[in-house]
């Protein structure tokens, strides 16, 4: 996939959030890999309704997914000041 990247080659930067491709369920998400101290990494969701603009770049409100199986991440375009 053009300009996808995968997982298993890079990760997305501890909490930015990036386009998901969720291979299960054969869709594209917005969320983040976050780490829980103690727990480990794990995939965060948003389900779309809380997404800011914080320092010209897009940023959503995420909650942990176990059910989901991401296989690749795209960076979200900047926000240019109107």
């Amino acid at each position: 996939m053009k300009n996808w990247i995968s997982v298993y080659e890079q990760l997305p930067p501890e909490n930015q959030t990036v386009f998901l491709l969720n291979n299960k369920s054969n869709s594209i998400w917005i969320g983040c890999h976050v780490y829980i101290e103690n727990e480990g990494w794990f995939w965060a969701t948003s389900n779309g309704n809380n997404l800011y603009i914080n320092a010209n770049e897009i940023v959503a409100e995420c909650e942990i997914d176990d059910d989901c199986e991401i296989t690749h991440w795209h960076p979200l375009p900047k926000i240019e000041k109107l």
